[in-house]
């Protein structure tokens, strides 16, 4: 257990998870001010939400995905998260959630994060 507690913190053992889960084709960033989270499409069909917060707020929403152009369709495993729906859609730099033939912004902008909260 200790090996795995200091390799889960430091990765002496130079683990590649991204040969394990696949490559991240596409990433974006939501920016709260007291949580954020992270949203990546992996090239092997499968997508991760993890959000953070305050009083240890953690969790991860995953499934798998289907992206045609500026739409992404998501197959969530678990459940769906706020803001979010099983329909997004790209514009500029920013993800909008299709609710019922109207786009809600997300708050979610394409990249890594920004550090700006």
């Amino acid at each position: 257990m200790t090996v795995l507690l200091i390799d889960g913190m430091f990765n002496p053992l130079k683990i590649n998870l991204e040969k394990i889960y696949g490559q991240v084709d596409f990433r974006a960033c939501y920016e709260g001010t007291q949580n954020q989270a992270t949203f990546e499409l992996r090239e092997t069909g499968k997508f991760e939400i993890h959000w953070t917060g305050v009083f240890f707020y953690d969790e991860f929403f995953m499934g798998e995905y289907k992206k045609n152009g500026d739409t992404i369709f998501l197959d969530f495993e678990t459940e769906i998260p706020r803001d979010l729906s099983d329909t997004l859609i790209i514009d500029g730099d920013y993800i909008y959630s299709l609710k019922s033939d109207s786009l809600i912004s997300t708050y979610f902008y394409l990249g890594h994060c920004k550090g700006l909260n």
